[in-house]
């Protein structure tokens, strides 16, 4: 009865659709009961989806609830975070500028950034425009994130610390996706225009399209208006908690805006139809939006899973803040993205002047279920059930991470003492990009703290050895092994951390920090 009361079929349709506009292939009476379905497979309190066909929004609903507890619908007006979806909105910014002649693709950072500084120097001399927002930077996947989730680190200084941060890979070697590199491209907005990434991405692209609703950061969005909130299941038992929504605007050009499913529309429209508005006036020159769609750096093409073997393709890569792959023989580019308790998608098929977006407010993988369904039912390709297999893929991956978690939960040992005692290891840890993690002996027991980040005081609980488990008290962030380096006088050196389970979100990267002892 529970479960039906949160998860029931609260919905609210707006004028939307046109109805000629849609193929015969879409029948909306299925496609509600897929949402529908999804929402209830995956416990997601709330979704707003919208279809964009020939420069219009031709299908746009709201499923479910803002805010598990009240009874308030989901609308195509309800505002999300849209998370790594802003990039895009980054890349064609940086685009404008380049229309403009104050930016080039190809020219070095240092030459608009003197002071930008990569733990490398021969790196930092060489690293281009495009690098910063391709993914190539040899920085590892979510390297640095730490200065941003859950962090009081300002977007200057969280750039500048960058210098502090060790390579994950060769430059330009390989892909690996990268957040804190498009807080560096946005701060190439300010220093050839004098104007901050906000007001220039508020001012040349959010206003001409009458994205009326939208706001460049979490700070604009203010209080009490038809917002969604984000939840997270954290015990994966189908119970998700409403938590409180991430604040990261001091990586905004990565990942802060907020926005609805009918002002998405608008810029989904501008997309596909080469920065024109209402197929009138254009924002920027279809030469542009070839070069944003243009593969930079090509990414592994590896067989789907059987479940998912619709996604076969023969190419993929990441463009200007775009992905680019294939879906059904048909090019597909767009992108995910996720914060905290909240997950999107947008998907467009240039070919066909189609594109989909998805909006939710729980961190599950409803996204990819919703989005190739909606594409199905737009290219007249059904028949296969998505919800299925990302119900299959999310059902074995938790399997697997909670086994892990189990055998280490086994391997507890705490008759092998640690090598020193709580006085000796309470101190402070200083890592070359974050800063400062504190180990204070508080009532017998250790608690760790971090210097920016006062949501991630954690408990520490000995395991074995030198070898402890940091409970964090927000459960927003995911619970880590601590292992301590212990000296010849008894007292740790440094300490090593690594998420405890593999289902922890990439961002909370505790294996790039190396925390060493101040003496």
């Amino acid at each position: 009865m529970k479960r039906s009361t949160l998860f029931g079929p609260l919905m609210l349709a707006v004028a939307f659709p046109a109805v000629g506009q849609l193929p015969a292939s879409f029948k909306a009476a299925e496609v509600d009961a897929a949402v529908e379905r999804a929402r209830a497979e995956f416990h997601v309190p709330g979704v707003a989806i919208g279809i964009v066909k020939d420069g219009k929004l031709v299908y746009a609903k709201g499923y479910g609830v803002r805010t598990l507890g009240e009874n308030v619908a989901v609308t195509p007006d309800t505002r999300f975070g849209i998370a790594s979806n802003t990039k895009a909105f980054t890349t064609t910014a940086l685009a404008m500028l380049v229309e403009e002649g104050k930016l080039d693709w190809n020219e070095r950072v240092i030459t608009y950034m003197p002071w930008f500084r990569v733990s490398d120097p021969w790196v930092t001399r060489e690293m281009r425009v495009r690098d910063l927002i391709t993914h190539r930077s040899g920085l590892g996947l979510g390297g640095g994130d730490l200065m941003a989730w859950l962090s009081d680190l300002p977007r200057d200084s969280i750039v500048r610390k960058i210098a502090g941060l060790a390579p994950n890979s060769s430059f330009r070697s390989t892909y690996e996706y990268n957040n804190i590199m498009f807080a560096v491209a946005g701060e190439l907005i300010p220093a050839v225009t004098g104007e901050s990434w906000e007001a220039f991405v508020t001012r040349r692209i959010i206003r001409p399209l009458g994205m009326t609703r939208t706001v460049a950061t979490l700070a604009e969005r203010g209080a009490n208006g038809n917002d969604a909130s984000p939840h997270i299941d954290h015990d994966f038992n189908g119970k998700p908690q409403v938590v409180i929504p991430d604040s990261i605007d001091n990586i905004g050009p990565a990942a802060s805006i907020q926005s609805t499913i009918t002002d998405l529309a608008k810029w989904v429209a501008a997309q596909l139809d080469s920065g024109r508005v209402n197929s009138g006036t254009a924002l920027w020159k279809p030469s542009t939006t070839r070069a944003l769609w243009t593969i930079q750096t090509p990414t592994p093409i590896n067989p789907p899973a059987p479940e998912f073997a619709p996604l076969v393709t023969n190419y993929a890569g990441y463009a200007l803040g775009f992905t680019v792959k294939e879906f059904r023989g048909r090019k597909t580019v767009g992108h995910t993205g996720g914060l905290n308790g909240m997950i999107t998608q947008i998907a467009l098929f240039p070919a066909e002047r189609i594109g989909i977006i998805v909006l939710t407010n729980n961190q599950e993988p409803i996204i990819g279920a919703l989005t190739w369904t909606l594409a199905d039912a737009m290219l007249g390709t059904t028949g296969f059930d998505w919800i299925a297999s990302y119900r299959a893929q999310r059902t074995r991956t938790v399997k697997a991470a909670n086994d892990s978690v189990e055998q280490m939960i086994k391997a507890i040992d705490h008759s092998v003492r640690p090598s020193a005692s709580n006085a000796q290891m309470a101190g402070t840890y200083r890592d070359s990009w974050y800063g400062n993690l504190n180990v204070v002996e508080s009532g017998g027991k250790l608690v760790l703290t971090w210097q920016h980040s006062p949501r991630m005081t954690a408990d520490l609980q000995h395991y074995r050895g030198d070898v402890w488990v940091a409970h964090f008290r927000d459960r927003v962030a995911p619970d880590a092994v601590v292992t301590f380096t212990v000296g010849r006088d008894g007292v740790p050196e440094r300490m090593a951390l690594r998420a405890v389970s593999a289902l922890a979100d990439f961002s909370f990267d505790y294996q790039d920090l190396v925390p060493i002892r101040v003496r």
